[in-house]
């Protein structure tokens, strides 16, 4: 693999985000924000709000589930118009035009998303801490602990998406990504009707385990996109995109 080859695809990716970027940024630092706020519902030890709490416990469990798989991801137009212009399938025709192979491909993707994810993932999570730091629902240290640890879903989910982009057509990218919405719903209800919650769960873990429970997502995080990676190669390989 040439690293000329990929460093070119990643200039090609990236010569028009610098907006989106900013924008994007912007988007997820409101979300953060929106999503710390839900979490001011979970330091109500009140037992007769428990239907609210649950409210707040399922909203504020999808949210970051949602936000950490797409912290990865700028919005661009691509991605207002992907199934209708089928946008991310004719840029990899384009590319198929190169003299490049479809693991320089799937490589320079996967180094624009890690790329986006950090900075992405600093808008989400100052803005998310500060609702957590006014009513003191946990340390900086416990809260940045736990972002390290959903920084492990976003690199799973992330490229768990990358599959589907780079995969499948704009229409059945929609399609599969409705399905894993409603899987992400279904999942969030069950896990929380059983007594397990998400976001205030992870900053539990960090506070009686400390760094350990986060390091442990990371690496299997970083292991599930380890892995897809040549599923991705594979499935880009096998599109006809004539």
């Amino acid at each position: 693999m040439a690293k000329g080859y990929v460093f070119m695809l990643v200039k090609l990716e990236t010569r028009k985000l610098l907006l989106p970027a900013l924008i994007s940024g912007i988007i997820y630092a409101v979300l953060g924000l929106v999503t710390g706020v839900l979490t001011l519902g979970l330091s109500d030890p009140d037992s007769t709000h428990w239907a609210a709490r649950q409210i707040y416990e399922w909203t504020a469990d999808l949210m970051m589930v949602s936000m950490s798989c797409g912290l990865g991801f700028v919005f661009t137009k691509d991605y207002l118009s992907y199934y209708r212009t089928d946008a991310f399938s004719r840029k990899l025709a384009f590319y198929r035009k190169l003299p490049v192979t479809d693991k320089e491909i799937v490589t320079a993707r996967f180094l624009v998303f890690l790329a986006t994810l950090l900075p992405m993932a600093l808008c989400f999570f100052a803005l998310f801490y500060l609702p957590v730091r006014i009513e003191q629902l946990a340390t900086g240290v416990e809260f940045t602990q736990a972002a390290v640890m959903w920084l492990g879903l976003s690199l799973a989910g992330g490229a768990g998406f990358l599959f589907l982009e780079m995969g499948f057509s704009g229409k059945m990218y929609l399609l599969l990504s409705l399905v894993v919405v409603v899987i992400f719903l279904a999942a969030i209800a069950i896990l929380n009707l059983s007594g397990i919650h998400l976001v205030s769960g992870s900053l539990s873990l960090v506070r009686d385990y400390g760094i350990w429970p986060s390091l442990a997502v990371v690496a299997v995080g970083a292991a599930v996109a380890w892995g897809t990676a040549p599923l991705i190669i594979r499935r880009v390989a096998s599109r006809n995109l004539i």
